[in-house]
């Protein structure tokens, strides 16, 4: 599917026609990955209603894909990883 945008492929949204717009959005501190015209670069991390304002997009013109940006990945796994290392005793 060459040349075809994620946008075209959900079709126009029900109401004016707008394609909606697919965005990974993290799911921790709800910063978008703004790719800028390429796919394939992995992106810049911002705030949400900076990029909304930035491509001029309402809330309805858009979908989420959740995930995690590298910061809260990070931060993630060291919380897991201590978690991990000191298990809480059960108290009876």
């Amino acid at each position: 599917m060459a040349g075809v945008t994620r946008a075209a492929m959900l079709g126009p949204d029900s109401g004016g026609g707008r394609m909606k717009q697919v965005l990974t959005i993290c799911c921790m501190c709800e910063k978008v990955r703004d790719k800028g015209k390429a796919e394939w670069v992995e992106g810049v991390w911002q705030d949400f209603t900076v990029y909304m304002a930035a491509y001029s997009l309402r809330p309805a013109d858009v979908r989420f894909a959740h995930t995690y940006c590298p910061t809260c990945l990070t931060l993630y796994r060291e919380l897991l990883a201590s978690a991990e290392a000191h298990p809480q005793q059960e108290t009876e």
